[in-house]
């Protein structure tokens, strides 16, 4: 096992560092991101699904691999519809605590640690999962998101999903004993082998000048359902199921795979919360406009809370804007002779009260 993780480290350390010396320029995962979520995972996953036979993957397979999701993302539910979970956390939460790094991660420490048998069997498990995720799962975030799910909405979202399209497409040739021409299998399997190593350098690149301290709370969490309470209901349906074996190690170690590069590359494809750090700056050079838009953002959603909307005065001394928070901010106060520019001035503040009776002045240091 140290050396699966001495590989894995050295792999993702040289993504680091080809992005920490300019040798990868930044922007470049996203390009390793679409070559992979568009071709070279779809070429793997059909190809290795297609070529292991579904034989003896009966009803266990199946539950082993759904249940666990199922019980985590209902467990998401009942914290959201308690109210202990705002709504775009909760909806972010259902898919990065069930939707693992099972390709970036999962297929390589697969192979590494049961050999080349094991990935046929982790693609046809990762594709039970995805197709479970992005119909059961898009259909739960919907409700969330919006209290209802359209048909229209729903076949949106799954019809440009490259991912659980290759599962289904490889299940399908799996079951029926289809075959590609012999040149399109060699381009596709070629194609196919450059996932997993670009995968894991991609990661490395990606790592590069990420800042979590801020909301290491949230990631706790998420970690913790990933990692905690996703191997728990495995190991527990596993054992009820009486689901044991190779095939079952293999699945586990697709199951707990961290959450990581993937997630991002599914928030972006679909426009979910792929950074729950993000913060939105509303610039203006007109203060009234930038009012107007508070209150009307305000009066046309129920989904925004009026904390969140926050106007930039003077007074304004936080290190840095808060996560999740939409902040007012007008030209006039970034000229170099604004108060928030320079920074607070008592002595002028008082001064320019001038002889205001002790009544009427203003309290302006407490201010």
């Amino acid at each position: 096992m140290t050396v699966i993780i001495a590989n894995l480290s050295l792999v993702l350390a040289a993504g680091w560092l080809f992005r920490k010396y300019g040798i990868v320029q930044e922007g470049a995962e996203k390009a390793f991101n679409q070559y992979l979520y568009y071709l070279a995972l779809p070429a793997l996953v059909i190809l290795k699904i297609a070529d292991t036979g579904l034989s003896g993957l009966g009803w266990r397979f199946l539950a082993a691999n759904t249940l666990p999701l199922a019980a985590v993302m209902a467990v998401i539910w009942i914290l959201w519809k308690a109210n202990a979970l705002d709504w775009r956390f909760a909806r972010l939460l259902l898919i990065v605590s069930v939707l693992g790094n099972t390709v970036y991660l999962g297929f390589p420490v697969a192979v590494m640690r049961f050999g080349e048998d094991a990935i046929g069997y982790a693609a046809i498990a990762t594709s039970i999962q995805n197709i479970f995720i992005f119909t059961f799962g898009f259909v739960l975030m919907t409700l969330i998101h919006e209290g209802t799910c359209p048909p229209s909405r729903f076949l949106r979202l799954i019809g440009r999903n490259v991912v659980l399209w290759s599962s289904v497409a490889g299940l399908v040739m799996s079951a029926f004993g289809l075959r590609l021409p012999e040149l399109l299998h060699k381009v596709l399997s070629d194609i196919g082998k450059t996932t997993l190593p670009l995968s894991l350098f991609t990661i490395g690149v990606s790592l590069y000048g990420k800042r979590i301290a801020h909301n290491l709370p949230r990631i706790a969490l998420v970690s913790g359902f990933k990692l905690l309470l996703l191997p728990f209901f495995y190991i527990a349906s596993a054992r009820v199921l009486g689901f044991e074996g190779f095939v079952s190690k293999v699945t586990f170690i697709e199951i707990v795979m961290p959450v990581a590069v993937l997630n991002y590359v599914i928030a972006a494809e679909f426009d979910f919360d792929a950074d729950p750090g993000a913060v939105v700056i509303w610039f203006s050079d007109d203060p009234s406009l930038n009012e107007q838009t508070r209150f009307r953002l305000m009066e046309a959603s129920d989904r925004i809370n009026h904390t969140d909307l926050v106007v930039v005065e003077n007074t304004f001394n936080r290190p840095r804007f808060d996560a999740g928070k939409i902040y007012f901010l007008n030209t006039q106060k970034l000229s170099k002779n604004s108060l928030l520019v320079r920074g607070h001035d008592q002595e002028e503040m008082e001064a320019k009260a001038g002889d205001l009776l002790p009544e009427t002045r203003p309290d302006l240091r407490a201010y």
